[in-house]
């Protein structure tokens, strides 16, 4: 219901077979939706370990910059996330 508008974008590059095949190496930057003058950047990156046809497990490291909320000029600072992601194939 308002009129305004929000802009985001990523951009990233994978390595297919990086030191064993099926493995993949990632990494990706990227900004997030924001309505106001903030504008949040993050960056992932990840190795893709395929365990085997049905399995694959991704240690990831997130980084996300800090950014200002709408309450005030309170300020959250950057992080760095640990992330560990399991995909099922069926």
């Amino acid at each position: 219901g308002t009129d305004e508008e929000s802009f985001s974008w990523v951009a990233g590059v994978t390595l297919p077979d990086f030191f064993l095949e099926g493995n993949t190496l990632g990494a990706y930057v990227g900004q997030a939706p924001s309505f106001d003058e903030d504008e949040p950047f993050y960056a992932e990156g990840f190795y893709d370990i395929e365990v085997n046809e049905f399995l694959t497990i991704t240690p990831a490291v997130l980084w996300a910059e800090e950014n200002q909320f709408n309450s005030g000029d309170e300020t959250d600072g950057s992080s760095v996330y640990g992330v560990l992601r399991a995909t099922f194939r069926f």
